[in-house]
């Protein structure tokens, strides 16, 4: 109890050091973005996961000591606009949109969870945009032996999903990114992307998209937390074999989230990648 305690209370304080002026609105195009950017270097896109992690949080500010960090909520989260984007390839040229809006080119783009299904869609439509491709605990595919978990079922159910999400359900970081406590903004937050995910497609993913990996030309690390109960590790296989020159890194210990289940670990192997030379 005193170290979960302890940890919540860095981890909070972290946040509030580091969050003040980080958020940005953007017009995308036809839509407005919602994100948070901070540091120098180039640039690189974090495409956020399940659970709706839209505050600059300890990892993005560990990123933007090498990187110039762009995070954006994702299409009817945060203060984003969903209007006219209801599939996965709607999601992807909204982004696309959004790095036109923001000149950018030769971006690093890093996906956890459903942001890295979405940020496999950018990187099979337009290669030529990214310079380096990571992809944490993917959705996106259909891997018949091994199916991703019904998380749209239990949406609703705090504990339940954590069960799921982390590899210590019980532990501090789960407690920190989905509380327990009645009407909790976090747990609200990730109730609300998962049911946006799910009504892209139910799966969470896409028997179409395994045909199109071929086309990722850039470098690209799949990380994998080995006691992830969402995504089996199955699926990070197909990545690496599917994905030309692809790299797979195991977090042992880890379960769906390695941001907050691994955070050195993460952000280590994420700055080695994208910061190595071509």
């Amino acid at each position: 109890m005193i170290r979960k305690t302890f940890t919540k209370l860095v981890y909070g304080l972290k946040t509030k050091l580091h969050e003040s002026g980080k958020r940005h609105d953007v017009i995308a195009f036809d839509h407005r973005v919602d994100l948070q950017r901070g540091g120098e270097g180039a640039p690189l896109l974090y495409l956020h996961s399940l659970i709706g992690e839209t505050r600059w949080l300890p990892f993005h500010q560990k990123l933007a000591r090498t990187f110039d960090v762009i995070a954006p909520a994702h299409p009817g989260l945060g203060g984003t606009e969903s209007a006219g984007i209801d599939s996965i390839e709607d999601v992807a040229f909204h982004y696309l949109d959004l790095l036109d809006a923001l000149e950018l080119r030769n971006v690093n783009l890093v996906g956890v969870s459903f942001g890295g299904w979405i940020a496999a869609e950018l990187a099979v439509r337009a290669p030529e945009r990214f310079g380096r491709l990571v992809l944490v605990d993917a959705f996106g595919l259909e891997v018949a032996d091994a199916p991703a978990a019904d998380v749209g079922a239990i949406r609703n159910d705090v504990r339940a999903l954590r069960s799921r999400i982390f590899a210590e359900p019980d532990g501090p970081m789960a407690e920190i990114a989905l509380p327990f406590k009645a009407g909790s903004d976090r747990a609200e937050a990730a109730s609300r992307t998962v049911e946006s995910a799910t009504q892209l497609s139910p799966l969470l993913g896409t028997a179409k998209l395994e045909r199109r990996l071929r086309r990722i030309v850039c470098p690209t690390l799949v990380m994998w937390g080995d006691r992830d109960r969402v995504v089996p590790l199955a699926h990070a296989e197909v990545w690496r074999d599917r994905i030309e020159g692809a790299k797979l890194v195991v977090l042992d210990g880890c379960g769906h989230l390695p941001p907050f289940e691994a955070e050195d670990r993460f952000v280590d192997a994420v700055t080695e990648f994208c910061a190595s030379p071509a």
